[in-house]
């Protein structure tokens, strides 16, 4: 699947996943088609990482009024 599909399964920005893959932190296929250049992640591999990496950033509260 694209990264922009594995970013909807993990919750997160489609440019956080290319740099998980990029970090070393996400497994991808690097793959080109006619000239272009793809990620190629993973069902399961987007389900481990949206189970098993913690989010970025900090935990929100409820919203004050």
């Amino acid at each position: 699947m694209k990264p922009s599909d594995a970013a909807k399964i993990i919750g997160c920005d489609e440019s956080h996943v290319r740099r998980l893959i990029r970090d070393g932190k996400m497994d991808a296929t690097y793959i080109e088609i006619n000239g272009r250049k793809f990620y190629d992640v993973s069902l399961e591999e987007a389900e481990y990482i949206r189970d098993n990496i913690p989010a970025r950033g900090r935990e929100r509260g409820p919203i004050k009024k």
